[in-house]
């Protein structure tokens, strides 16, 4: 009696040769074992990174086919697809691997996505998610020093350009009131 599992992904023909001995004299015959395959799934051998994008920035990328690999060498198809079934929102594009579209302002929540690799017999899914930026805040970019005025003469100052920087390049509105909170003069 034979038993025994093949190893993952063999399949073939085994050759062995059977061997009786009663101690003085040996005899031989051969048995051929036929391991039939079976159709393993893709393997995942590369993750996918998720993506970061700045909401109104239009976007585009491409998912690399070497996400999968087949081992019997069947060639793969490829779907992108909500990783929870439900529909892709309106302002993403698929074409095939690549990826396309403006994630709308406003929007904070990312969008998970999954890449069905399929042998045409079996799917394997890897995910990833394409995550709006996050909004910086505002940084001073230049300190101001002491601007003097003379009593009773009016006043102006014109703020540089570069008081405060935003590295999200957003138009930044400004507002004034003294260090106490309180309106300014008029």
């Amino acid at each position: 009696r034979f038993t025994g599992t093949p190893p993952s992904d063999f399949n073939g023909l085994l050759a062995i040769v059977l061997t009786a001995s009663d101690g003085n004299v040996t005899t031989s015959s051969n048995l051929t074992i036929e391991v039939l395959p079976i159709n393993d799934a893709p393997r995942q051998v590369s993750a996918l990174a998720d993506q970061i994008f700045r909401p109104g920035e239009a976007f585009a990328f491409t998912l690399p086919t070497i996400t999968f690999l087949d081992v019997e060498g069947d060639p793969l198809s490829f779907e992108i697809v909500s990783s929870d079934g439900s529909p892709l929102p309106d302002w993403l594009t698929i074409d095939g691997l690549t990826i396309s579209g403006t994630i709308p302002d406003g929007q904070v929540a990312p969008v998970n996505l999954a890449l069905r690799a399929s042998d045409g017999a079996s799917t394997s899914i890897a995910t990833f998610a394409i995550n709006p930026a996050p909004n910086s805040a505002p940084t001073v970019g230049t300190q101001l020093g002491p601007v003097f005025g003379t009593e009773d003469q009016a006043f102006s100052y014109i703020l540089p350009d570069n008081v405060f920087v935003d590295a999200d390049q957003d138009s930044l509105a400004i507002t004034a009131v003294l260090s106490d909170g309180s309106p300014l003069p008029s």
